[in-house]
């Protein structure tokens, strides 16, 4: 599932995740994530952690205002990569569009794939880097992939999403996941799929199929509760 990892889930009280897949003909494509936090600039409480986050990162001066890429290549955990690994993500960035006077917070990842089975191995390689840097900064936390890449397979002209595996992070104790649940009650992610072809047939719970576009809206508790799944199968035409 994806979801911010650590201390950012906690700073972002409001926020909405957009997950789209660029699928070609040929396997390739790109895998994206959008991470809306806007939201908290209109919580007093949650604005002020995001400064007092701020603050810590960058001095007391720092104002909430900054369009800024961060390379994974810069971060610690990167130079203890093998060469292929690196090479792997060594073009990778997030990039942060945060305005206070906009009333924006943007968290923007691009990964493009050769295959849809590299997804998985693209996440690995970004857990390593994460789990060595000691940045602690305030995007630090912030994998495109959450605690694990979505599963995919690919068949003629059809697309499958597989269930989600077991989560290996550690389960939050009752007053974390009380917690977790009163900032995520309007909070909602929407799964885009652009196929290579005008769409056939739809499985997929909730699902909204425009020609060659499916698009899946769920709330993120509901998806922390198991009460939905995005697994399923898309069938396409040729074009």
């Amino acid at each position: 599932m994806l979801l911010l990892s650590g201390s950012m889930l906690f700073l972002t009280s409001c926020f909405d995740i957009i997950e789209e897949v660029y699928l070609n003909k040929d396997g390739s494509g790109k895998y994206i994530t959008t991470i809306d936090a806007s939201g908290l600039f209109s919580n007093p409480f949650m604005k002020s952690a995001l400064e007092e986050a701020a603050k810590e990162e960058g001095g007391e001066d720092t104002e909430l205002e900054q369009d800024s890429v961060i390379y994974y290549k810069d971060m610690t955990g990167f130079a203890d990569l093998t060469s292929d690994e690196q090479a792997k993500v060594k073009d990778l960035n997030m990039r942060i569009t945060m305005s206070e006077s906009k009333g924006e917070f943007i968290i923007l990842n691009k990964i493009p794939f050769k295959s849809l089975n590299e997804l998985e191995e693209i996440s690995n390689i970004l857990a390593k880097i994460q789990s060595e840097d000691d940045g602690g900064g305030l995007f630090s936390g912030a994998n495109p992939f959450g605690s694990t890449a979505p599963q995919f397979k690919q068949g003629k002209r059809e697309l499958t999403r597989l269930p989600d595996p077991p989560s290996t992070d550690e389960e939050m104790d009752d007053e974390t996941m009380d917690m977790a649940r009163m900032f995520l009650t309007d909070a909602k992610m929407t799964t885009i799929y652009h196929m290579p072809g005008k769409i056939k047939k739809c499985d997929i719970p909730n699902a909204t199929v425009d020609g060659k576009k499916v698009t899946i809206e769920n709330s993120l508790l509901d998806m922390l509760d198991e009460k939905v799944n995005q697994a399923g199968s898309i069938k396409y035409k040729r074009k």
